[in-house]
């Protein structure tokens, strides 16, 4: 555990450097990106979060950012699994829904026959 942890701490440090001299804007960028896939996953209404447009004024991005945008890439993956199991589930409780039969006022007796 302490080998891992020790591995790790370069790659920490490397990762803050990096996001504490990026000039480019990309640590707030991915920042930005892994916010909005969280609240995409806890909230019910996708239409809450805002359409996704690529960045023009970035530039290339740098290689100390390369495991974090394919931690991201597979973090949008399972956000799009779980918004299509949703999706799936409101499909079926709609058709359970629109299954039930209505009544029409005309259908509907006018009077109620108590004496008889």
């Amino acid at each position: 555990m302490a080998d891992e942890q020790s591995a790790d701490e370069p790659l920490a440090d490397e990762l803050q450097t990096a996001a504490s001299l990026d000039p480019s804007g990309w640590d707030g960028f991915l920042a930005e990106r892994e916010r909005e896939i969280a609240e995409l996953v806890q909230v019910d209404d996708a239409s809450a979060v805002a359409e996704w447009s690529p960045p023009t004024d970035l530039g290339v991005m740098p290689a100390v950012f390369a495991d974090r945008a394919r931690r991201i890439v597979a973090a949008q993956t399972e956000a799009l699994l779980v918004l299509a199991a949703r999706r799936i589930d409101v499909s079926r409780q709609l058709s359970a829904v629109q299954s039930v039969p209505t009544v029409s006022l005309a259908q509907q007796p006018i009077y109620l026959d108590i004496a008889g």
